[in-house]
């Protein structure tokens, strides 16, 4: 072996070529299962946030949709609220006129006693000249039938 001569250098190089070309070929491979291995953990990943996702945007739809119905709730309570106010105010306004005409009714009630009272000692008086009246008759016409006979 006298040395090294150049076709074991061609064949050394072409080997430490093909060693080389191999070698990153093989860690290309790898480094490409490595992607893909990350590629599908990464993917998981989003999938679960995706899924997360839609479940807060459903929640979150659900939420908004209560949200809105509770305001519509308020609303009908205010408005009902309201008109229950008015009611009671225009009962309180009622009640008031339906004192005051209370009031206007004893007064004309406590006349109209009085009148019917007057009135009473009137007819009283009326019938007790009535009844002295028929009595006078009575005596007269006992007289006058006495002085006839």
């Amino acid at each position: 072996m006298d040395g090294i001569t150049p076709q074991i250098v061609t064949y050394l190089l072409g080997t430490a070529l093909i060693g080389a070309v191999l070698g990153w070929l093989l860690r290309g491979v790898q480094f490409s299962r490595y992607i893909e291995k990350l590629t599908d953990e990464w993917q998981l990943k989003l999938d679960n946030f995706i899924r997360q996702r839609d479940l807060l945007t459903a929640e979150a739809s659900t939420l908004r949709s209560m949200t809105e119905a509770q305001q519509a709730a308020v609303n009908r309570h205010e408005t009902a609220a309201s008109n229950a106010r008015t009611d009671l105010e225009s009962a309180h306004e009622k009640e008031k006129r339906i004192s005051k005409d209370l009031l206007t009714l004893r007064a004309e009630r406590e006349e109209t006693k009085s009148k019917m009272i007057s009135f009473q000692n009137a007819l009283a008086l009326v019938k007790q000249q009535s009844a002295d009246l028929q009595a006078e008759f009575i005596k007269s016409g006992e007289f006058y039938k006495s002085e006839l006979a």
